[in-house]
């Protein structure tokens, strides 16, 4: 059996003010294209479908296209499980008619769901799809105490599962949660606080693949066959050294599995560039790739004015500007000694100081007592000629 395992595509996704919709449209363009050109018999995907619960009606549209291309027009199964950024209601509706048409939208309140099956030529491969759920729902839905946190979740819905699962047969499980030991990114959403969101990879002991979303970065967790597919797209600046794709899996009559992870080229890659902003302005001619997203990190010690407007004329998809030389780390520290006794350039050296990190250098010194015995000058003439 060929299938392809995707997950996280965030459809609706706002990037730092910047709809992600055509990125992601132009993306799933070549995947449903490579979907029809791989002769696969099913295509998994393992949540966050959706950017938000309620998404943008471009998004929705979007979604009906890529499902109505790889359903109707292909003839692909496919089968999605809702994760922690989708409304399992939304996603789902109409499902029990769309499953006879071969999409197969699975709902968390229809837990414990059943397993569906499969069949190539060497015989039937259970899919087991378990969706998203908050423990809470899922305690008072099985009403088990046991279930208390992701972990709890997962293993009880998993204990109802593989019972409908024959044994010695070939499985797949699909699933949305944080495995222990996964590598994170900026852009993924919290499942709960602190480490209720992990789950054990024990859990997915005798399945021969097992389908994970949740995770941005592409990534076998414990074993090869325990696999996050990553993100569609780079969603944060922490992304730009990932190589985003999605696996095609290969499983044997044993249920060995052959997994190619298949790159997937995005209309704007993510990068960071830094320099001076002069620097920057003169590299911008040899830049092969003037439409990709930047992060520019500005090296300048001094004020840089209209910097955003002036580095979107030579590079126009400018999304953010770092100026780390006038970063803290925000810990308010103690001046020691009578601030009411401090002069002026005592005062605006113990601000400099907290502001930057750094001791007020001798050249600010003595601008700063220029412009202040300036100020002083001027006010007396002022008082000198009122009097």
């Amino acid at each position: 059996m060929r299938f392809i395992h995707t997950a996280d595509w965030h459809l609706g996704r706002i990037f730092h003010g910047v709809y992600l919709t055509d990125d992601q449209a132009y993306i799933l363009d070549q995947f449903v294209k490579f979907a029809g050109e791989s002769s696969v018999d099913a295509i998994l995907i393992a949540g966050d479908i959706f950017d938000r619960a309620i998404p943008p009606v471009d998004a929705v549209k979007l979604l009906d296209e890529v499902f109505s291309k790889l359903v109707l027009d292909l003839k692909i199964p496919v089968i999605v499980i809702p994760g922690n950024h989708d409304s399992s209601n939304r996603l789902s509706f109409g499902s029990r008619i769309l499953s006879r048409h071969g999409l197969n939208l699975i709902n968390s309140i229809d837990l414990p769901g059943s397993v569906i099956e499969l069949a190539d030529s060497n015989g039937s491969v259970y899919i087991a799809p378990v969706p998203f759920i908050e423990p809470p729902l899922l305690k008072q839905q099985l009403n088990d105490d046991s279930v208390t946190n992701q972990n709890s979740a997962l293993k009880a819905i998993l204990n109802t599962i593989k019972h409908k699962i024959p044994e010695n047969s070939r499985s797949i499980l699909i699933a949305h949660a944080f495995a222990t030991g996964g590598s994170v990114s900026d852009s993924e959403r919290p499942i709960s606080v602190g480490t209720a969101d992990e789950v054990d990879a024990e859990n997915f002991n005798g399945f021969d693949y097992v389908a994970l979303g949740h995770l941005h970065r592409p990534q076998s967790i414990g074993s090869s066959c325990v696999n996050y597919s990553g993100s569609l797209l780079k969603y944060s600046f922490s992304e730009v050294s990932h190589n985003k794709s999605v696996n095609l899996v290969e499983m044997d009559r044993e249920g060995n599995c052959l997994i190619e992870q298949i790159s997937l080229s995005p209309k704007h890659d993510l990068r960071r560039i830094s320099g001076t902003m002069n620097e920057l302005l003169d590299r911008a001619c040899e830049d092969k790739s003037p439409d990709d997203y930047l992060e520019v990190t500005l090296t300048d010690t001094g004020p840089v004015l209209n910097a955003m407007p002036r580095l979107r004329e030579v590079y126009k998809n400018v999304l953010h500007i770092e100026r780390p030389q006038f970063s803290t780390d925000y810990q308010i520290r103690r001046i020691e000694g009578d601030v009411r006794k401090f002069t002026d350039i005592d005062l605006f050296s113990a601000f400099y100081e907290q502001a930057k990190g750094i001791e007020l250098p001798d050249a600010h010194r003595d601008v700063f007592a220029k412009v202040v015995n300036g100020i002083i000058d001027e006010s007396r003439e002022v008082e000198n000629a009122a009097s």
